[in-house]
């Protein structure tokens, strides 16, 4: 992962970290806004850039922004989505207030297989997310942070010059508050220096060696920070690999194992361990010395919930921290074991999802929604497997989701009439309530004329945007629900086609027309 100042000529950098050593892929993420040098028409050629240096099972390229300033904000870093945002007028795909890191967490919610990742993070940075309540539509964003960063100004081109920062507090910080986070090492080039400063890697757990898989791990938090450039770890419990949320009736049994190439020596492997959301630091549950291997058997009391992760150190001092596995007790063998849940938002619907491994005596699943994650109704009931052990597949539409955040949960019954419930998973929906239509196309007078319709009270941004992806012209207006007339002046435009773009600041919805102009 490496964050970038302003603009790179994104394709020779690519290169040169293909040709680095140990580097499968390369993530670069801009700074999103002019005082850094990043502009719109730089951030499409970026991401244009990583699509023809990409080579699926030969190099990944990821290519990203670097949302936020520093002072009272916190750089962001944000993949997944093919649009700039910002706040400054002209230079933005997607508006969002320089502060406001609630909007930028609810917009990534709103682009399925984006995510979050923190960048050097600091104790008051995303709009002091240590100081308040656990937020779970930010939670389902945010999928890590650096534990190390830099050296960002380094011009060395040996390998050897790593970094000595490290963000461990913050990590134990996130984790106590509730937060599902893993942690990565950046690189933060200021040069082009781009995997050849430091050993330093972030390991990802990938199907295989493509974009598409690799922004999957990162998504499901599958993914490590290492000071060794070629160390491989095997963190398991129960068998169920790292980055995992997972449940059991039986006492979790973490097994560990560390392989190198290079045959260094492990000096130690330390478990941490706590309880999310709690607010207590985690602490050292067990470790052992001189040895790559560790396995322990937790005993904890039925309905709690843990978390773990290791911190493991070579002979020569480097170290790795695993992503945690977060760990739930059940009471009795679990009826069904539900290996995944999802939900995304498609043009006019919500789009649910989910898979089991197995199932015990199970009668049928139950799928409620709540608006603000207490008062959940159902809103579909699908028969279950009774008992199986094979794999089986779930699916349902939500054709009427509500305007804004949706909370989607599964409640397991036995034939008993056991419950059993699923975590939650949200998504940010709109979109059904809002059109924008051109009313008279092509435009042969002095003006385009359009009506805008939403069924809430919501602020827009107009922009008008010419073939060469220039805007040339932009307002806000704030809309009651219902319909508003809007009109742009365009008599000293020439001939051709432009686009019209909307974009609503609540919800994050986008509406694109194209406008022809014929004076």
């Amino acid at each position: 992962m490496a964050g970038t100042p302003g603009y790179f000529n994104a394709k020779p950098c690519f290169l040169y970290g293909k040709n680095s050593l140990h580097m499968d892929y390369l993530g670069i993420s801009e700074h999103n806004h002019l005082q850094a040098g990043m502009s719109l028409l730089n951030y499409h050629k970026g991401l244009k850039e990583a699509d023809t240096v990409n080579q699926n099972g030969v190099f990944s390229t990821l290519y990203g922004m670097e949302y936020g300033v520093i002072n009272n904000g916190g750089h962001c870093i944000v993949y997944g989505i093919d649009s700039l945002i910002g706040w400054e007028a002209g230079n933005y795909d997607i508006y969002n207030s320089e502060y406001d890191y609630n909007s930028l967490f609810n917009t990534i919610v709103a682009h399925p297989g984006s995510f979050a990742y923190f960048a050097h993070m600091q104790p008051l940075d995303y709009d002091s997310i240590l100081l308040k309540p656990y937020n779970a539509i930010w939670d389902s964003a945010i999928v890590g942070l650096a534990m190390r960063n830099g050296p960002a100004f380094s011009t060395d081109t040996t390998y050897s010059d790593p970094s000595t920062s490290t963000y461990n507090a913050r990590f134990q910080d996130l984790l106590k508050k509730g937060y599902h986070v893993s942690v990565g090492m950046d690189h933060d080039n200021h040069y082009i220096t781009f995997g050849r400063e430091t050993k330093e890697r972030t390991v990802v757990l990938a199907q295989s060696l493509s974009r598409a898989d690799i922004m999957d791990a990162f998504r499901h938090r599958r993914f490590y920070a290492s000071d060794d450039w070629n160390a491989k770890v095997d963190y398991r419990i129960n068998g169920t690999i790292m980055g995992s949320t997972m449940s059991s009736n039986s006492n979790p049994s973490l097994a560990i194992s560390v392989t190198d190439p290079d045959a260094e020596a492990i000096s130690s492997i330390k478990i941490w361990y706590g309880v999310p959301g709690s607010g207590i630091t985690a602490t050292t549950l067990t470790s052992n010395t001189n040895s790559s291997t560790l396995n322990y058997t937790h005993s904890i009391a039925t309905g709690t919930t843990w978390y773990y992760y290791a911190e493991i150190t070579q002979a020569d001092g480097d170290k790795i921290w695993t992503a945690p596995i977060w760990f739930t007790k059940s009471s009795a063998p679990l009826p069904v074991e539900l290996l995944n849940f999802s939900a995304e938002k498609k043009n006019q619907y919500v789009s649910l999802a989910w898979e089991t491994a197995s199932e015990i005596n199970n009668d049928y699943f139950s799928l409620k929604r709540s608006g603000n994650d207490l008062n959940f109704e159902e809103i579909a009931r699908l028969k279950g497997a009774g008992t199986s052990t094979l794999k089986h597949l779930y699916a349902f539409d939500d054709d009427i989701p509500i305007p804004g955040i949706n909370y989607y949960r599964l409640d397991q019954f036995d034939f008993d009439g056991t419950e059993t419930l699923s975590r939650t998973v949200a998504v940010n929906f709109s979109g059904r309530d809002k059109t924008v239509m051109v009313l008279s196309n092509p435009v042969v007078n002095h003006e385009i004329s359009f009506s805008v319709r939403t069924d809430n009270d919501e602020e827009f941004s107009t922009e008008l945007i010419n073939d060469q992806g220039n805007c040339i012209y932009s307002s806000k207006n704030f809309l009651s629900s219902g319909v508003e007339i809007c009109h742009i002046p365009v008599s000293s435009l020439s001939n051709g086609i432009y686009f019209l773009k909307i974009f609503f600041h609540d919800s994050g919805d986008i509406k694109i027309a194209k406008v022809e102009i014929q004076h």
